[in-house]
């Protein structure tokens, strides 16, 4: 059984300290997966390139959590 909890990444490149903080804010507070993607990225911002990743994650994970909205897609960057 997989809960899609976010625990961690590994990376490198521009702005990386800067997507580094993001990602620990959503380990300690203990986020899913879908949680992340639930919330605001904007656009234009290297931080968007993780909304990516999150997306392949989530596409890759067999979770038991109810998915993600798809009206999410509608807007600015999806």
């Amino acid at each position: 059984m997989n809960d899609g909890l976010f625990v961690g990444a590994e990376m490198f490149g521009p702005a990386a300290e800067h997507i580094g903080h993001l990602l620990g804010w959503a380990a300690q507070q203990h986020m899913t997966v879908s949680a992340m993607l639930a919330m605001l990225f904007y656009h234009p911002v290297i931080e968007e390139g993780v909304r990516s990743a999150l997306k392949d994650l989530h596409n890759k994970l067999k979770t038991t959590d109810a998915g993600v909205d798809e009206c999410l897609e509608c807007g600015p960057g999806g």
